[in-house]
């Protein structure tokens, strides 16, 4: 599977530090990685996501430099810890939290689902979904709605993907976001980041 390195990028395009992501095969399905650089921060933030062979959360463990959380799948929902905390959560199809591999999973969920067509095609779709405060990393519900724009090249700084195009919206705020995904990895997500490294393993190889 893929090692990437990105760059990530803050309001007005300053830079904000980078994140280096690697995908493994994991006990039931696949595993995510990375780890994030911020500028002017000490030490690294922690990003760790398994998932099943059908694209469902199993395991996620966020650390930064405040906060560290854990949750497992258990039998009615997710069970671990905040901190010192006991936490527990109901089902959930998705955790959405600001490292692309987040959105690369649950636009994967979507198509393994028949949500959406193997192309992409099919219109949008809205998904409650877990969502991980960066800082905190308090979780709240939330509605996104994901629309796929269809298939597209990717430009990056390591080469030419072929890509779905994806806008992903979170409806009470209204703030979208697009992004282009790669089989499983997320290649481009303008303002947001950019693919600076790239090993593509078994995953898909740029043009």
């Amino acid at each position: 599977m893929p090692t990437l390195t990105y760059r990530l990028f803050g309001p007005g395009g300053a830079t904000l530090g980078t994140e280096t992501l690697r995908g493994a095969p994991g006990m039931a399905g696949r595993r995510w990685f990375s780890t994030t650089q911020l500028e002017g921060v000490p030490g690294e933030q922690i990003a760790d996501l398994s998932v099943d062979d059908e694209w469902r959360p199993m395991r996620v463990r966020i650390a930064t430099t405040h906060h560290h959380l854990i949750l497992q799948r258990a039998a009615n929902g997710f069970a671990g810890a905040r901190d010192q905390d006991e936490l527990e959560t109901g089902p959930t199809p998705a955790f959405v939290y600001p490292a692309p591999m987040f959105a690369g999973v649950m636009t994967n969920r979507l198509l393994a689902d028949h949500v959406l067509a193997a192309d992409g095609s099919g219109g949008e779709v809205e998904v409650e979904a877990a969502a991980i405060d960066p800082d905190t990393l308090l979780l709240r519900r939330a509605l996104y709605r994901f629309a796929c724009l269809g298939g597209a090249e990717a430009t990056t700084p390591r080469g030419i993907f072929d890509a779905l195009h994806w806008q992903v919206t979170d409806v009470a705020s209204g703030i979208s976001t697009e992004l282009w995904v790669a089989e499983d990895v997320v290649v481009a997500q303008p303002g947001t980041l950019e693919l600076i490294e790239y090993d593509p393993g078994v995953g898909p190889v740029p043009r």
